[in-house]
C-alpha cells in the first residue's frame, strides 16, 4: 500500500480488506512491512487473482465483468425468483416474472 511507505495511515477501508482477504496476522505484516512485491508474489499471497500480459489485459477484464454478471445474475434469479434479466446499454432492466416452485 503506498500510503504506508509514505507514514500515512491505509485510508477508505484497505487495511480491513486486506485483512479480510489474507487474514489479520497476514495483513498486519504487508502493512507494517511496506515492502514492495512481485505480481508472483501478490498471487501466491492471493492479494490478486491472476497474472495477464500487458496485451491480454482487456480480454481478461471483460471475461472477469462476464463471470461477475453470471454470478449476479445467477443470485438474482435465486433470491427474487425472476426468469429473465437483460442487461443493456446503462440501463439494467429486472423483468420480475418469478420461476415457477419459488414462493
Amino acid at each position: 500500500m503506498t500510503d504506508v511507505r509514505l507514514g500515512l495511515p491505509p485510508l477508505a477501508g484497505g487495511a480491513v480488506r486486506l485483512a479480510k482477504l489474507v487474514g489479520a496476522s497476514a495483513a498486519q505484516g504487508l502493512l507494517l512491512g511496506a515492502q514492495p512485491m512481485t505480481p508472483a508474489q501478490a498471487l501466491k499471497r492471493g492479494l490478486i487473482d491472476e497474472i495477464v500480459r500487458r496485451e491480454d489485459l482487456l480480454d481478461a477484464a471483460r471475461r472477469e465483468k462476464l463471470e461477475r454478471l453470471a454470478q449476479a445474475t445467477d443470485a438474482l434469479r435465486d433470491r427474487f425468483g425472476f426468469s429473465k434479466i437483460q442487461f443493456g446499454g446503462s440501463m439494467t432492466k429486472f423483468i420480475a416474472a418469478p420461476v415457477r416452485g419459488i414462493d
